[in-house]
């Protein structure tokens, strides 16, 4: 059982599991390599993709009731005229 004997392969190739034959368990820099990928997907994929969201965010119909990507969407006092009010009757504690 194995499919095969072992082939030469790239030894530059980062994998967060250790690559094609890692060795017993699971190699011990495991748990290390998987945060760092998570870090680098949060910080360099999710949160530049969600500020273009914010940005572009319109809503041509205004929403029914509160919704919360309104506190950081751009045109939200524009898209919905009662938001602006509501902000205007708001007093500071």
């Amino acid at each position: 059982m194995g499919g095969g004997k072992r082939f030469a392969y790239p030894v530059d190739v980062w994998t967060p599991y250790g690559g094609w034959w890692p060795e017993g368990p699971g190699p011990r820099t495991n748990r290390r390599n998987t945060t760092i990928l998570c870090i680098f997907l949060v910080f360099g994929v999710f949160l530049p993709i969600g500020y273009i969201s914010s940005r572009l965010e319109r809503r041509y119909k205004p929403p029914i009731r509160f919704i919360p990507s309104q506190l950081w969407c751009k045109y939200a006092e524009i898209d919905d005229p009662r938001l602006l009010e509501r902000n205007k009757n708001k007093t500071l504690p």
